[in-house]
């Protein structure tokens, strides 16, 4: 069992707050498990909000916390025209998102899809969008270990703490297509890291662990809907691949931490598809 305490509720954390807090996120586990230069570029480099995360930020916002619509999206007719430009340029000097007008029906079809799902009111009752941090011992080896601190924050809590619950905006959430998505982006680190933001606990394979539903909208009409749940052997996965980022991170050179170890050579097999047409 990996001992976590320290472990503690933030209600009252903005998500501002959240960004700028100290501690290590689901986010900071993609980058590091994809390239810890790049995670460490990161730290002093912001990446700048991409369309995709302006989008999926309003339909959040639309859905969980519709009151703060007017504070965090601008809607802005044309960008084309000068005063389309002025006031998109006016808006994000604000620090709001600006949205096109398609981009907001869209967003508006979306969040009533979601409204009119019995199935999906009744996932996202509970506390929605409150921060979590605790620490964890992470052992990297060599008799080392070190004091991680980390951080969450999970769109929506069941009562109780009984469930939680993710909302996505997608392509397609076709079952098969959605699932290598949340692998190739990360989703899937969600579930294992949230858990133990929850809960204080790290879920290992005889933890019972608390439902983890991922509410998938597509984002183009009719907006379909899905609601998806990581198979048990898939979480587990998920949970090694969140300490072996953290063993990454602890096992970087501490008192100078832009020291990186050197890559190894690796081998490249050639692509399936092109073994396929010298076959076809």
């Amino acid at each position: 069992m990996i001992p976590i305490f320290a472990h503690r509720q933030l209600p009252d954390m903005s998500n501002r707050d959240y960004h700028a807090s100290a501690g290590l996120s689901r986010s900071d586990l993609r980058r590091l498990l994809d390239s810890p230069r790049r995670w460490l570029y990161r730290q002093d480099h912001p990446e700048a909000p991409s369309a995709a995360m302006d989008f999926g930020t309003a339909f959040h916002c639309a859905v969980l916390t519709p009151g703060d619509w007017d504070k965090t999206v601008a809607v802005v007719e044309s960008r084309r025209t000068a005063a389309g430009k002025v006031q998109a340029a006016d808006a994000e000097a604000a620090g709001l998102v600006v949205l096109s007008c398609d981009e907001a029906d869209r967003i508006e079809g979306m969040a009533a899809t979601v409204a009119n799902s019995l199935t999906a009111t009744q996932l996202l009752r509970g506390k929605r969008e409150q921060s979590y941090s605790w620490q964890m011992t992470v052992n990297v080896g060599g008799g080392k270990t070190f004091d991680a601190l980390c951080k969450a924050r999970p769109d929506v809590v069941g009562a109780g703490d009984l469930w939680l619950c993710d909302l996505k905006s997608a392509q397609t959430c076709n079952q098969t297509l959605w699932a290598s998505d949340a692998e190739k982006y990360g989703n899937d680190l969600q579930v294992p890291w949230y858990i133990a933001g929850v809960t204080g606990r790290w879920p290992d394979e005889a933890s019972p662990l608390p439902p983890f539903v991922f509410v998938v909208v597509e984002k183009d009409p009719p907006y379909d809907l899905r609601f998806f749940e990581l198979e048990r052997t898939w979480i587990h996965a998920a949970a090694d691949k969140c300490l072996r980022a953290l063993r990454i991170r602890y096992g970087l050179h501490t008192d100078a931490p832009t020291v990186l170890a050197e890559p190894e050579i690796e081998e490249l097999s050639r692509p399936r598809w092109a073994t396929f047409r010298d076959e076809g």
